[in-house]
């Protein structure tokens, strides 16, 4: 059973699929910061993980409102969200060296 593309049924699962995102993004953390020792590249990836699982527990809340909003919908108000984050990246490396 996959988490992320089960039915939505109400808040709840909402919560229950960001608490998840955050927390399995732990290991992959410390599995980089093992790796790299760089704690620029963990802060970005982290701030990028936090950023990611807020804005689909928003888009999940507003799936749930809008039951009968089709996928291609949901991707259009996903993609500038997206487009946010790999815009911000070559920002953030700048300003952060």
């Amino acid at each position: 059973m996959n988490l992320w593309s089960r039915e939505l049924t109400d808040s709840r699962s909402a919560r229950v699929r960001l608490a998840l995102s955050l927390v399995w993004s732990i290991p992959m953390l410390i599995l980089l910061w093992f790796m790299t020792r760089s704690p620029m590249l963990c802060l970005l990836l982290a701030g990028s993980c936090c950023y990611l699982s807020v804005v689909e527990f928003i888009l999940d809340h507003w799936s749930l409102r809008h039951p009968y909003a089709s996928e291609n919908a949901v991707r259009r108000i996903r993609l500038p969200w997206v487009l946010r984050l790999i815009l911000c990246y070559p920002v953030l490396t700048f300003f952060l060296r």
